[in-house]
């Protein structure tokens, strides 16, 4: 297995470790992928996808290729600048999984979730 140096990862890998679900343990089996590896996602495949009360979980990168035609929810390990400049633009909510395990900042995001690669 390979070591991994990123302490932004590390932390976030630790926190879904003490989670038991099925769901966020595949989810911590994607960002355990090299770089290259992890999903990178445009923004118009995540707008074709979203639904009024899903949570888009994208383990890997968020890029800003496309359109968003409806507001929807995404949590992301990355996003880029375009991407993020985009969202606000449209006022949809994007969480980093640092943000959404952090011990200080509790943010509750509801709805059903979908992993997104």
């Amino acid at each position: 297995m390979r070591k991994i140096e990123n302490p932004e990862l590390l932390q976030i890998l630790n926190k879904l470790r003490k989670n038991k679900t099925k769901f966020w343990k595949m989810v911590r089996t994607n960002l355990l992928k090299a770089n290259r590896q992890r999903a990178n996602v445009n923004i118009n495949k995540l707008s074709k996808l979203a639904k009024d009360d899903f949570v888009l979980v994208v383990p890997g990168k968020v890029l800003g290729k496309g359109i968003i035609k409806n507001k929807f929810t995404v949590i992301a390990f990355d996003y880029s600048k375009s991407t993020i400049d985009k969202m606000n633009e449209m006022k949809c909510n994007h969480y980093k999984f640092a943000d959404i395990f952090d011990d200080k900042e509790q943010i509750k995001v509801k709805g059903k979730f979908m992993i997104v690669r």
